[in-house]
């Protein structure tokens, strides 16, 4: 009999576990954040992304602090840096100076009014030469 006692319990600390890790990742999930800009791969030198902040439902976030960190996908490269500006409809732009081309990761830090943060990574290809648009019409 003690024996069930101790699986049952065992379970159910499993269990409870479980749940509590997952409500923890729901709260971390404050707004959600897109990458709308560069459009193409950028070239090496002064460049700027463009984030959107939205809430949950979709509304734009227009009062958050929002950061920009650009790692290279290798080790050994110094990490580049640099605070948004809001440009309106939730959206912000942050300079960039790319210092090489190459894999980047970068990461998108956004702190809300009510003081939570939300964060998001995205993939970025900098190249070393200028995009062309070449319109065939």
């Amino acid at each position: 009999m003690g024996r069930r006692w101790l699986v049952l319990l065992t379970l159910m600390v499993l269990v409870g576990g479980v749940s509590c890790t997952r409500a923890s990742r729901d709260r971390e999930l404050n707004a959600n954040i897109d990458l709308i800009g560069p459009l193409f791969p950028p070239p090496v030198g002064l460049g700027q992304v463009v984030i959107r902040v939205s809430d949950l439902n979709g509304n734009p976030v227009e009062d958050a602090q929002v950061t920009v960190r650009g790692d290279m996908a290798h080790a050994g490269m110094v990490p580049i840096m640099a605070s948004a500006e809001r440009v309106g409809d939730g959206q912000y732009r942050a300079g960039m100076d790319w210092t090489m081309a190459g894999d980047w990761v970068i990461t998108v830090e956004a702190t809300l009014a009510d003081g939570r943060i939300a964060s998001r990574t995205f993939d970025m290809a900098v190249t070393s030469e200028e995009p062309e648009c070449n319109d065939t019409e």
